[in-house]
């Protein structure tokens, strides 16, 4: 199960990104209130779980395994680079990026989670990058074609042309619609794509509504 408990931290702290001059930044279509009222939800049955397993002498890494000695939450990353052509233009990104991309993801939710990086896979299909959009074809077989592991982990897909900077459904979607799971975001939002969008912001607005 995931958690909204760093849901109002980032949105309280990149909200400002997801509305530039009136245009639409984020794939999310939940007022502010809406966004409240899950985030409340969510804490409350993240806190009956872990109730749930103290009471039975489960270990609370069922839920999600601290890093040893801490008590922080992991998560594991997988990030999907799909892209058109071997260069930047074509969404090609470095490693190394994404290893930045990872630190800033982990340097803004300042503990709360410990997102680690397991793999990166990179497809070439020039159709997904120019036209994964929520709810387009692409976006579907993108995603039933690409996505791994269990629900606790999250799949990171860096597209072309997503009509906004990124989206990702909300943790309540998961049970109605399993397939729809994971982050996507424009490829240069992360460090090294042009201002003012580079600075990774993108990925952990999304990775907080995720």
């Amino acid at each position: 199960m995931r958690s909204f408990l760093s849901l109002a931290l980032v949105c309280a702290t990149f909200a400002s990104a997801a509305l530039i001059n009136n245009t639409p930044r984020c794939g999310v279509s939940f007022t502010h209130d809406e966004i409240q009222i899950k985030e409340m939800k969510f804490a409350e049955d993240l806190a009956k779980l872990e109730a749930k397993a103290l009471q039975e002498r489960a270990p609370i890494s069922s839920i999600k395994p601290p890093v040893p000695g801490t008590g922080k939450r992991i998560i594991s990353v997988v990030w999907h680079v799909v892209y058109s052509s071997a260069t930047w233009n074509g969404g090609y990104l470095s490693d190394a990026t994404i290893n930045e991309s990872i630190k800033i993801l982990n340097r803004d939710f300042r503990g709360i989670f410990v997102f680690r990086l397991t793999r990166i896979t990179r497809t070439l299909n020039a159709d997904w990058f120019n036209n994964v959009r929520r709810g387009s074809a692409q976006n579907a077989a993108m995603k039933a074609t690409l996505r791994a592991g269990p629900q606790s982990m999250l799949n990171i897909y860096s597209v072309g042309n997503p009509g906004v900077l990124g989206y990702s459904p909300m943790p309540d979607q998961y049970a109605r619609a399993p397939k729809e799971d994971g982050v996507v975001i424009l490829f240069n939002t992360v460090p090294g794509g042009p201002p003012p969008y580079n600075l990774g912001k993108t990925l952990t607005h999304e990775t907080g509504h995720w």
